[in-house]
């Protein structure tokens, strides 16, 4: 797809994704401004994207100087899972950024004229658990705070949208992975890399994933077409595999033997459940795929790149890093 020109808004800019993107878009001759939270932060902002500090994102955030010149916004910037934190506080925190915050932006932008926003959601609105894949038709049925915080975003979103000519668009992706991928999927990498035993050979799930050049595109063609304005997308690669296998195609790219073996899958929920690591187990034992054929049927997207290619430059990434002595 050919990205015209224009002025785009990144908000998380220095994150992950927000990289991915903005690189994506200077090669695309977009005038690109970057938010972070600190001149700190910046610094890892790709060169030719113009930073914007944010301190905090919430109510009341002033956006004027963010927002000057622009006429598209990524909404990228939220309060993200926490596993080890619970309580009331960490719900105001989701309930401060991810609800407040984006509906104070949406407002905003489109008093300033910015003509759509993409916002980044979250499979999980749709819930968490079942076996059949999940499809835009799916009833809310977020289940933790982050999630139930993301469906409350969308629900704003949509309500401003109906109000002016502002356009939006939701996109509800899996976890995201590829170069400089961080968290639970870096975390499982250096695991069979180390060649660790893993309890996983006999659980059969299916777990969509998506790599973050995929969820680039999907977010250009949805700054762009006109028949995605408004509209809610599940996004994801075109393979859902079971934890064994994604550990299998892991092993083969780092050329390491797999070293899986049959624990059964209702012992290790139960163990996960006593040591208080329930959501974790779940992350990995049971079912989460999406059916993306709503996205390919209205404005034409699919994966540009298979799973396999998307690990290989992931594992690639991670071994010259990590010769490099880099983290």
């Amino acid at each position: 797809m050919v990205v015209t020109n224009g002025s785009l808004l990144i908000t998380g800019c220095n994150g992950f994704i927000g990289r991915s993107l903005a690189r994506r878009c200077l090669v695309e001759k977009k005038v690109v401004k970057g938010s972070t939270r600190s001149a700190r932060k910046s610094n890892s902002l790709p060169e030719g994207v113009t930073p914007v500090i944010v301190q905090d994102v919430g109510p009341h955030t002033d956006w004027s100087e963010a927002l000057s010149g622009m006429t598209e916004v990524v909404h990228l910037a939220a309060k993200v899972h926490n596993l080890k934190k619970t309580g009331d506080n960490l719900e105001e925190e989701y309930f401060r950024t991810n609800i407040a915050g984006t509906a104070r932006l949406a407002r905003v932008a489109a008093d300033a004229g910015v003509r759509r926003m993409v916002f980044l959601s979250t499979i999980k609105v749709c819930g968490e658990g079942r076996e059949e894949p999940y499809t835009e038709a799916d009833g809310s049925a977020a289940q933790d705070p982050y999630s139930f915080s993301k469906a409350e975003a969308e629900n704003v979103l949509r309500e401003i949208s109906s109000r002016s000519q502002f356009e939006t668009v939701v996109l509800r992706p899996p976890l995201v992975y590829g170069p400089e991928v961080g968290a639970n999927f870096l975390r499982l990498i250096q695991l069979v890399e180390r060649r660790v035993p893993l309890p996983f050979a006999s659980v059969s799930n299916r777990r969509s994933l998506i790599f973050v050049e995929n969820l680039v595109d999907a977010i250009l063609i949805c700054l762009q077409e006109p028949k995605a304005a408004d509209k809610t997308y599940l996004v994801a690669d075109a393979e859902s595999p079971s934890t064994p296998e994604l550990i299998t195609q892991i092993a083969e790219f780092l050329d390491v033997p797999v070293r899986l073996f049959n624990l059964p899958p209702s012992f290790m929920r139960k163990a996960a459940a006593i040591f208080g690591k329930k959501k974790e187990a779940d992350r990995l034992l049971g079912s989460l795929s999406a059916d993306t054929s709503k996205i390919h049927r209205e404005i034409g997207w699919s994966p540009k790149f298979t799973q396999s290619e998307g690990l290989r430059s992931t594992i690639d990434w991670y071994l010259q890093n990590k010769e490099a002595g880099k983290p």
